[in-house]
């Protein structure tokens, strides 16, 4: 029968456990010589002689590293789950999490204090959507100890369901992007808890890590990294090459910044402490290294730099009406888009900003019909505006759900800006390989059509 230990966090127990087993199994039965003491006679002298050891002059045990208490038992009690952050639909924005396909990183991160580690879930949804979730690994389970002003400080583990994502990070460390996108990420001023501070008023955390965190693809390795003057390495997880290292955090942040790189293809240049990282292409091991130190004898090979191919233009018809703003007055001659709503998921792509100085924030009604179909996150339809002075730019509303082609979409846009002349540009666009977040510049989508509004 395989030794089960009673408990990793505490190895002297451990030992307790697996000497009273022996001793038990060595001893006589009690039914044979009932009158018989010295095999429990030999269990009390080694129950003294273990109490004798410094590990156990305090009775009652508590693992206090990163402020995580434990009972004496190093059982945390269960508290409420975490609730989800929003309100998630199955053909909408991130979609919902896929039934069945949602799971923890085989390989968990030690805390830097001690106490639970920490864990990665990778949770796929309705819309070809992978989130990574972090937080704080027991039993199983990923979730949020209450500390520092989390859950009121009642020190209790919550668990973390895999409903509470989004596209960027809030009330927990939640990063995702679309199906097949690989990444390399950081996130500083963590606190122990594994809660972000997000629309919470918490403390400021006793302890703070600092957590490292990706997903490489198919061709990745292993990651290395110095700690303390020592070069450490990790593999990654086959397949999708996920990793995560957790670090003390040093010196204290002021708040929590998430940050690094995404890309589709190719292969990344690691950020300190991150030291090299290693891929398999091509049959060949090779290294990437941080900018500024040595390539070394096996460095990865580039990648050819190819042009992007001017995009195409459809020239469908685009209907908009102008929508002022509070006490504005209507456009000349604007009439209403029939049965128009705004757009399930529409919301603003990161990177999209005002013309400055603007002082009104109108909206447009606009409709046009589907010519490609959007099944998954994987593609999107976006109403753009461009902003031809006041320093350039554009204005984007993303529709992020579900069409079918041939389908009548009808929007309204995100406010924009007074335009400065008194007709504005209004662009529907196509993108067959969207990512989250969504839309790179320069505009590389497909044109479906265009049409011009006036304005007060």
């Amino acid at each position: 029968m395989p030794e089960i230990p009673i408990d990793p966090q505490l190895p002297i127990l451990d030992e307790l456990g697996h000497e009273l087993h022996r001793r038990a199994l060595a001893a006589e039965p009690l039914d044979a010589h009932p009158h018989s003491r010295r095999p429990w006679m030999r269990v009390r002298s080694v129950l003294a002689r273990l109490a004798r050891r410094p590990l156990l002059a305090v009775p009652a045990v508590a693992l206090l590293g990163g402020g995580v208490a434990l009972a004496a038992s190093g059982v945390l009690q269960t508290g409420s789950p975490v609730a989800p952050t929003e309100a998630l639909t199955p053909e909408a924005g991130l979609g919902v999490p896929a039934a069945g396909h949602s799971r923890l990183i085989a390989r968990a991160a030690p805390d830097p204090a001690g106490g639970p580690p920490w864990s990665m879930r990778l949770v796929h949804t309705s819309r070809g959507v992978v989130c990574m979730q972090i937080a704080r690994l027991y039993q199983g389970q990923l979730g949020i100890i209450g500390e520092d002003g989390a859950f009121h400080d009642d020190h209790r583990f919550h668990p973390l369901p895999a409903a509470a994502i989004s596209v960027v990070p809030d009330h927990y460390l939640s990063v995702c992007s679309t199906a097949g996108r690989t990444s390399t990420l950081e996130a500083e001023g963590m606190p122990a808890s594994g809660q972000l501070p997000g629309a919470r008023a918490l403390h400021r955390p006793s302890q703070e890590r600092r957590v490292y965190f990706g997903l490489l693809g198919p061709r990745a390795l292993s990651v290395s990294y110095r700690l303390r003057g020592r070069s450490l390495t990790v593999p990654v997880e086959p397949g999708s090459g996920a990793y995560l290292i957790v670090l003390p955090g040093s010196p204290p942040a002021t708040g929590v910044g998430v940050g690094g790189a995404g890309g589709g293809e190719g292969t990344f240049v690691p950020r300190r402490p991150l030291t090299q990282i290693t891929y398999r292409i091509a049959g060949r091991v090779c290294h990437e290294r941080p900018i500024g130190s040595p390539r070394g004898p096996q460095p990865c090979p580039r990648p050819a730099v190819t042009v992007p191919a001017t995009p195409r233009a459809l020239h469908r018809a685009v209907h908009v009406q102008l929508i002022p703003a509070a006490g504005a007055r209507p456009a000349p001659g604007a009439r209403p888009v029939p049965g128009a709503r705004p757009a399930p998921g529409a919301r603003p792509a990161p990177g999209a900003r005002p013309a400055p100085g603007a002082s009104q924030r109108d909206r447009a009604l606009v409709s046009f019909r589907a010519p490609f179909a959007v099944a998954n996150a994987r593609s999107a339809y976006a109403i753009e505006i461009p902003l031809r002075c006041r320093g350039g730019g554009v204005e984007v509303t993303a529709l992020e759900r579900n069409v079918r082609a041939g389908a009548v979409v009808r929007a309204r846009t995100n406010p924009f800006a007074a335009p400065c002349a008194r007709r504005v540009t209004v662009e529907v666009r196509y993108y067959p390989n969207a990512t989250i977040p969504l839309f790179k510049l320069p505009r590389e989508g497909i044109l479906v059509g265009l049409a011009t509004l006036a304005t007060p």
